[in-house]
């Protein structure tokens, strides 16, 4: 123990605790009101939309470096300790993924133009009122000519002299709270039970536990800041890296004035002929993003070169299909990605038999050892939150069975993201497939309602959507930085995070309507922030109509089936190899990134920083990897600072001079 931790020592554990708990409240507090502001009434970049969320990074490191050092030097036991900044950051990241992309940034506005939908058209407000769905949920009547003030304010801001309608949002608050408390239990249960596995069993890398690890340490001695910070390697890294998105940012600002540095090329006018003109867009132009070279240095040489190999090599399979053998589905992709998706999933489950056998042992023992204790818990936070996520979705409106699936795929994305993130480390990425409403356009069940309908979109945007920043890989990265040394502490903080999504459920979905019912326009004058935000569920009746009148939600003219195997085979395939031969270096991994925003504006930094790690190991050895390692973590801080400098900045000028805002995008 460093004299640092020998100083906090001397604080009860319960009073660092709650000392960090609240930093941690008023932390998330601003990443949840900052995010929803900056997103809807400045578009700004997005705050906590990935799992290197710009708003709890910022926070972190103005706690590591100003506001940590500040406090030791007034006294040494008053600096936070590392298990202290590991709460107040896992509560930031696990927070994150409420105001984030996903079902909590859109519901309060979607529920009010489903309301206002159905009181001016006369077949959805029957659709809605036979659906059997609970009006509680909703905070207008879904009746057609229905006068639905509470959801026009919502939609279109307040008139003169009106106040905000608290009392109607009551009922579809305590309505829809219970179901993201449920999820957060089945997240945080979930990622207990994973996480020992991943970390301990199987040695799985967590990349971005190398961005985590410096904003938790404590420093050592009387030194102000962790080794990291003190090295000249990683500031002058982040430094160069400033710089150049500096250059690049006052370019557009001062044209002419500053030389620009471009990061990004596009060839599309090089090459007309239709080979090249039949590639996908990124064959032809792309962009460096600083942050994914330095990930990419830190992810084994087996993922980061499958995760860019696979996107040059389905390209070149899609051009020659597109060439030379047309028509191309694109579709297919899709299909592809839910085969390889499958079987992902069942090899992660397979791999992990043995921890959810001592999980499944630990349900039915009622004494045991502090492990058996903390195996107990996990599984009973992950089977109740599943449990009463179904119970919420057949109180709702849908059948037990349509309950049942719709929780089991929110299992899927979840267990698939997280370990994904924990193996790629890559922060901007989402899973796509398996969804509820993907899965009705592959059975030929009877039409099974309106309500199953509107809940299968809910869940495809909780748990689909919203799997850009999953809870759960939050928590199994959070999980995987700590070493708990009690089963008490372990507790402790379990019911931290869950509380802390409880809590933000209610700050968010307040924040929201708050912000919906007060400003009529965004802070520049330019149209109502969440108009096209209430029209988010208006697929829903026409998926119910195409269901019930064809028998099946979409016809398709192929064999979907056919290319879900082709592509579950495949991948079953590569995980053979990858399993049995150490040194194949194609993993299935890259699939995924298949057909997406996601994949399509990184691969070409995941491939530089592939390119640049393999020279390093090759000449260098192991020796000069480690050595190399601030400087790599330098370039993912200095693009995080860059980031934030020309949001600020921008926004900053645009109030004081009234000129347009013109932020400048940084990272995707």
């Amino acid at each position: 123990m460093n004299h640092s931790e020998q100083n906090n020592s001397k604080q009860s554990p319960a009073l660092r605790t709650s000392i960090a708990v609240l930093i941690g409240l008023f932390s998330c507090l601003i990443i949840w009101i900052g995010s929803i502001f900056t997103c809807n009434l400045i578009g700004g970049p997005l705050l906590s939309d990935d799992y290197l969320p710009i708003s709890a990074l910022m926070l972190s490191l103005l706690l590591a470096l100003c506001i940590n050092p500040l406090l030791g030097t007034f006294h040494a036991s008053w600096k936070l300790n590392t298990r202290q900044m590991t709460i107040i950051l896992g509560m930031m990241l696990v927070g994150s993924f409420l105001s984030g992309q996903g079902l909590m940034k859109t519901l309060p506005h979607s529920l009010a133009g489903i309301c206002i939908r159905a009181s001016t058209e006369q077949k959805t407000a029957e659709l809605y009122q036979n659906s059997g769905l609970k009006s509680c949920l909703f905070p207008d009547k879904l009746v057609y000519n229905e006068d639905v003030i509470v959801s026009d304010r919502a939609v279109a801001g307040l008139l003169s002299g009106e106040s905000i309608p608290w009392k109607a949002w009551i009922k579809p608050l305590f309505s829809w709270l219970p179901l993201f408390a449920f999820y957060g239990m089945m997240m945080i249960g979930l990622a207990r039970i994973v996480t020992p596995q991943w970390r301990d069993n199987e040695r799985i890398s967590f990349p971005l536990l190398e961005i985590y690890r410096p904003l938790v340490q404590t420093p050592e001695g009387d030194s102000l800041f962790t080794p990291i910070f003190r090295l000249k390697k990683f500031w002058g890294a982040a430094g160069a890296v400033f710089l150049l998105h500096f250059f690049t940012g006052a370019q557009q600002y001062w044209p002419g004035s500053v030389p620009a540095i471009p990061l990004e090329w596009n060839l599309s006018r090089c090459f007309t002929d239709e080979f090249w003109l039949n590639s996908p867009w990124y064959f032809n132009s792309s962009k460096i993003y600083f942050t994914y070279v330095g990930i990419a240095f830190f992810l084994t040489t087996r993922i980061s070169f499958s995760i860019w190999f696979t996107m040059i090599g389905y390209g070149i399979y899609q051009t020659i299909h597109t060439t030379y053998f047309p028509p191309y589905v694109w579709d297919t992709v899709n299909d592809h990605r839910s085969g390889v998706v499958l079987v992902l999933v069942v090899v992660i489950l397979w791999l992990g038999r043995a921890r959810w056998k001592e999980i499944a042992c630990s349900l039915i023992k009622f004494k045991g050892t502090g492990k058996d204790r903390q195996n107990c818990i996990a599984g009973w936070m992950f089977l109740s939150g599943m449990l009463s996520m179904a119970a919420w979705f057949f109180w709702a409106g849908t059948s037990p069975g349509w309950a049942l699936l719709f929780v089991c795929t929110s299992f899927i994305v979840c267990l698939l993201i997280s370990r994904v993130v924990a193996e790629t480390g890559l922060p901007f990425l989402r899973i796509f497939d398996w969804d509820p409403l993907s899965i009705m356009k592959i059975t030929f069940a009877p039409f099974a309602g309106t309500a199953t309908v509107f809940l299968a979109a809910i869940a495809t945007s909780l748990y689909h959507f919203g799997s850009r920043i999953s809870g759960t890989a939050m928590a199994t990265e959070v999980f995987a930085l700590e070493n708990p040394s009690s089963n008490e502490r372990t507790r402790h903080f379990n019911s931290i995070l869950i509380a802390t999504i409880i809590i933000g459920t209610i700050v968010v979905g307040s924040t929201l309507v708050y912000l919906g019912y007060r400003f009529e326009t965004n802070i520049f004058g330019e149209g109502h922030p969440f108009t096209s935000v209430s029209k988010s569920f208006d697929h829903v009746i026409s998926s119910a109509t195409a269901w019930q009148q064809q028998g099946v939600i979409e016809k398709t003219s192929y064999n979907r089936i056919g290319h879900i195997a082709l592509g579950a085979g495949i991948a079953g395939i590569l995980m053979w190899l990858c399993m049995n031969f150490p040194a194949w270096p194609l993993h299935p991994v890259g699939f995924l990134m298949l057909l997406s925003y996601y994949g399509e504006v990184i691969w070409a930094s995941v491939c530089l920083g592939w390119l640049l790690k393999t020279l390093i190991v090759r000449y260098g050895g192991s020796r000069m990897y480690t050595a190399s390692k601030p400087f790599f973590l330098g370039l993912i801080f200095g693009e995080l600072i860059a980031t934030m400098f020309w949001f600020l900045l921008p926004l900053t000028v645009s109030l004081l001079t009234g000129q347009p805002y013109n932020p400048i995008s940084i990272r995707p």
